[in-house]
């Protein structure tokens, strides 16, 4: 008995074109006549089965994500109250506080609407002072706002007279030395000029 494994025919004439095969001498099983073909799937049945598994999916999730929790300050439970039209669980959520909790819960709250409130009203303040002109009418004049060169002309007097306070003793004693000394008289004069030169604000020579 030849067995095909490869075969190329002309449908046409259904001629072989070709083939490949070999020989088989061993057992063969004799073939029945198949059963029939499944029917399809029934697609109503199929959604409401995968609506049905999404639902429980969904109920399975919110039930873990709802854990009841019970702690120094107080517990939070969560509890089944029913169910929506689709079937879906509902659940409600009690949150109890310790006496000590709730009173500083409380006296929190208390604090902040009062806070609330004052700060209402110093917006309310703040928008009518915004909305006025600023009056400068009643502010004092500051000394010396309109006498720029005097306050200038004072600075330089403060100014001199700081760097005079330090150099007026070495220049009384330079003077004496030069007095005491004959034909030194040039010198002494010298010391001077430095001396009128430093007051007017030149640059003094180092002597």
């Amino acid at each position: 008995m030849k067995i095909y494994t490869r075969c190329v025919i002309d449908m046409a004439t259904s001629e072989i074109l070709e083939a490949d095969w070999y020989e088989y001498a061993g057992p063969v099983a004799e073939c029945k006549k198949g059963g029939k073909k499944p029917k399809a799937p029934d697609p109503v049945a199929v959604s409401q089965a995968q609506t049905q598994s999404n639902q429980d999916t969904a109920a399975y999730n919110a039930a873990l994500n709802r854990v009841s929790t019970y702690t120094p300050q107080g517990q939070s439970v969560f509890s089944q109250t029913g169910t929506d039209p689709s079937g879906a669980p509902i659940y409600r959520q009690d949150v109890t506080l310790t006496p000590d909790a709730q009173a500083l819960y409380e006296q929190q709250t208390a604090q902040s609407r009062e806070l609330g409130n004052v700060a209402q009203n110093m917006m309310g303040r703040v928008d009518s002072t915004l909305s006025q002109p600023l009056d400068t009418s009643k502010v004092p004049q500051l000394f010396g706002a309109d006498d720029l060169l005097g306050a200038r002309q004072q600075t330089q007097d403060a100014l001199y007279n700081r760097q005079a306070a330090y150099f007026d003793p070495q220049w009384g004693q330079r003077e004496n030395l030069f007095k005491s000394s004959d034909g030194e008289q040039g010198n002494c004069r010298r010391v001077r000029g430095v001396e009128q030169r430093v007051r007017r604000g030149e640059p003094r020579e180092v002597v």
